[in-house]
């Protein structure tokens, strides 16, 4: 399944609220290790196995700071796996180790 790009936090609560699972990436463009993990994001997102899961990209630019410490973002990237609306687990880190070991929690 394709990455999907939010741009405000409205759209991404609303994901987070109706799709059973959402894997996102916090990032930012001036962020190098977070262009870095684009690609890996992307490949891991057209895994069959992961066919299930909704991968989503925000740019933390587009958080105003109360949203980032509500998201709890101290540094990025950050990766939030989400559960039915739950917070399953999250890692600061892009790669595909971490990623799916995050998934296969």
């Amino acid at each position: 399944m394709p990455v999907q790009i939010v741009h405000t936090a409205d759209k991404l609560a609303e994901i987070i609220t109706y799709e059973p699972y959402v894997l996102v990436d916090f990032y930012a463009e001036w962020c190098k290790p977070c262009m870095k993990g684009g690609p890996i994001f992307e490949q891991i997102s057209n895994e069959s196995r992961y066919s299930h899961i909704k991968f989503v990209k925000i740019n933390i630019d587009n958080l105003d700071d109360d949203l980032k410490m509500e998201y709890g973002i101290n540094s990025i990237p950050l990766l939030k796996y989400y559960r039915n609306n739950t917070i399953v687990c999250y890692k600061n880190g892009l790669s595909k180790n971490i990623i799916n070991s995050m998934l296969l929690t």
